[in-house]
Order: structure tokens, then sequence, then C-alpha cells
């Protein structure tokens, strides 16, 4: 981080990234917020999130994205001690934060939403709820476009999206997740149902299939009866998060699966009278799902 964000009279608020893009995205926009309430620098921790990532050996995604350029990479030092230290101080003096975990699992804490911090302040969490940086939708909407063109092939699939009434089905399989991780994997029946709603509501719909594992994923849904036939958005048309993040959000409606990619998916996508539907369980924060979603 330069001697100019450090010694500048403007608070500084340094987020600590990991996880995959879904993940970096809450972190971002999160941190983002705070920084714009409190009229701050922001300082992105590309480093200590991502060194010891050894089962899923994620990396910092963002740089794809059209986040502003003046946003600085830096790497929080004494990170243990400070967090430590600051959890013995009253919440709104803290400099080091770490999410609210209330019972095993986190949810959305108002604290710091009214927080304006004065001087260098640094987050961590997952942060996986829209209420932390909703009222900046515009901004981030625009942050969080991709610089890099499409590859041929996803732009031939972006094609078929824009010419159909087109739903995002949107399926993990957490196959590359230690069983010791206990995620979730979504029922067949969520997706029977939720399906069942979007042909109730959407005249011709064309459903398009996005999983990390589509050979699993077709297999998955079709344990509950579901019969659609799926257009499988590949490995090959979405080689990059990014681009699988493009197409879904070029989608009119989105049934998404527990996965935070999935998410913001839904989120990004264009405002219009669509149908986003979630699943009750599944997600790391209690209150992910925005409450104009529908919940299955």
């Amino acid at each position: 981080m330069s001697q100019s964000v450090v010694s500048g009279k403007r608070p500084v608020i340094i987020a600590r990234l990991f996880g995959g893009l879904g993940n970096q995205l809450f972190i971002y926009a999160t941190a983002r917020a705070v920084s714009l309430r409190c009229d701050g620098n922001l300082c992105l921790d590309t480093h200590s999130g991502f060194t010891r990532d050894l089962i899923y050996r994620r990396q910092y995604c963002l740089d794809q994205l059209q986040i502003p350029p003046w946003i600085e990479r830096t790497t929080i030092p004494c990170r243990r001690l400070s967090y430590v230290v600051n959890s013995l101080v009253p919440y709104r003096y803290r400099r080091y934060i770490r999410e609210n975990d209330m019972n095993g699992r986190p949810a959305f804490d108002g604290r710091l939403i009214s927080l304006r911090p004065s001087r260098r302040l640094v987050l961590e969490g997952y942060w996986q709820c829209e209420e932390y940086f909703a009222e900046f939708r515009p901004r981030l909407v625009c942050e969080l476009k991709r610089v890099f063109p499409l590859s041929s092939e996803a732009q031939r699939t972006l094609n078929e999206i824009r010419r159909t009434d087109a739903v995002a089905v949107c399926v993990r399989s957490f196959l590359e997740a230690p069983k010791a991780a206990g995620c979730i994997v979504t029922t067949p029946r969520y997706y029977a149902d939720a399906l069942r709603i979007v042909a109730g509501q959407v005249r011709h719909p064309k459903w398009f299939l996005f999983s990390d594992d589509p050979a699993w994923a077709v297999e998955h849904l079709r344990g509950a009866g579901i019969r659609h036939e799926f257009v499988v958005v590949s490995a090959t048309a979405g080689s990059s998060p990014c681009e699988m993040l493009t197409l879904m959000n070029a989608c009119k409606h989105h049934v998404i699966g527990n996965g935070t990619l999935h998410w913001w998916g839904a989120w990004l996508a264009e405002q219009r009278p669509t149908l986003k539907i979630g699943p009750v369980a599944g997600f790391l924060n209690r209150d992910a799902l925005p409450s104009q979603w529908l919940r299955v």
C-alpha cells in the first residue's frame, strides 16, 4: 500500500479477499460500500487469503472486472494479533472487524452500515447479504462488468440467451469440497418446484444449465423427474468465472443454487420484471437471499 494512501487524511478501508469469484464479489461490494459511506480509500488484500488455499487453489479474480484503477492491492500485517486486540474494543472504535457469527452461522449485522471510520479499518468476512451494499447497486453494476471480451463460444451462447426468454438454472455439485466442509447440495426437489413455478409464469422459457459439473447436474435434476431440454453451458463456454457470470447476468430469469457465483449471476442482472428463485437452505449467511426473491 502506497505511503500516499496511508498518510492521507481520508479513512482507509482494507478488505481481506479470499474464496472464489462469488465470495470475492461479496467482500469487495461490502468494503466498497463502507468506503463510500465514509468517503474513504479502498485497498484490497489480495495475498493473505490465497497463500494457504491448498484445497481449492483460488486466485484473485477482480482484476478481470472494471473496478476503479486507483484501488490499491496490499497485504495485512499481524492480522491475527490485530483481530484479537480489536475484539476487546467497542465496535465503533475497532480498526479490525471480523464478520458477526451467531450460533455458528453468520447473519446481517446492521452495525457495519452505520459505521463511519475515521482512520484505517480492516474488514474480514464473507458478508453474504445485499443489505451491506444494496444502496450502491448502480455503481456496483458498472464496476463489476468484465474487462476482457468473451471467447467465441461464450459469445455464441450469449447471443442465444439474448434471443430467448432465457432462464438460468444454476446447480453446484460441491464435488471439489472435502466432506468435512459440510457443504449442502441443493436437492432435486427444490429445482423441480422452482422450475414448475417458472413454467407456470413464463410462456416460452429457454432453459440454460450452469454448473461446475454439467453431466452430474443433468443426472441430479433427472432424479426429480425433470425432463426439460437444457442448453448446457459447458466449461469451454464459461471458461472463466467472469464469463460464466456474464452469461448468467444476461438471462431474464434465475433459479439459483446455493453458490455465491449463482447469487451474483442473478443480482447483477438487469433490473426488470423477472423471476429470481433461491433455496431456503444452503447459504452460509442466513440473510443471503434478498427479500424480493422467491424462496423455495
